[in-house]
């Protein structure tokens, strides 16, 4: 069983729960998530404020099972209009031992990327409703789809109607030899 921490301030009351049990169509660390990190987000210092507060430390799992301590700032990336319209979305930058990416919140709750010495982690809502979340490396993601037929579909408004596109793609490797 894999035993996660996050940092001093919840030390007895872990936020992090994973769930062995539930897996996924590719390698992936499946946890629950409570809100303990998003109240301690709260507290961020803004990102280059000169007179912030002390920042905040805290633990993210790993797919592989590990963890890493990361430290977080504030760092919006909307527009403050649109930040104070929806509060609920908040965005992180977070930088830890051999890694740095971005955290946030929204209305769909956890989510982020981390750039680590093994690869790119992801972290998305399995089932937000319930706090399934889940950590997986993007190669690990990749590989899986490797060679799988996709179909990729977008909207188009034309002549005052939204009207629905999609075509298939084939996901093929080549390898091209020279003589």
């Amino acid at each position: 069983a894999l035993s996660l921490i996050i940092s001093p301030f919840c030390a007895q009351n872990s936020p992090y729960k994973s769930i062995p049990e539930r897996e996924t169509a590719y390698p992936s660390l499946v946890f629950e998530l409570n809100d303990e990190l998003k109240l301690e987000l709260l507290t961020a210092p803004v990102e280059g404020n000169p007179n912030r507060a002390s920042e905040i430390s805290f633990v993210l799992p790993l797919p592989n099972g590990s963890s890493v301590t990361l430290s977080a700032e504030y760092a919006p990336i909307i527009a403050p209009g649109l930040a104070a319209k929806y509060p609920e979305i908040r965005s992180y930058l977070v930088k830890g031992e051999g890694c740095s990416g971005r955290i946030g919140y929204t209305y769909k709750g956890f989510h982020g990327i981390l750039f680590t010495d093994k690869g790119t982690v992801y972290y998305d809502a399995l089932n937000a409703s319930s706090n399934e979340y889940h950590c997986y490396y993007r190669n690990d993601y990749m590989n899986h789809f490797r060679g799988q037929k996709t179909i990729d579909a977008w909207w188009m408004k034309t002549t005052n109607r939204w009207r629905l596109w999609t075509f298939q793609r084939y996901n093929v490797e080549v390898e091209v030899a020279s003589n």
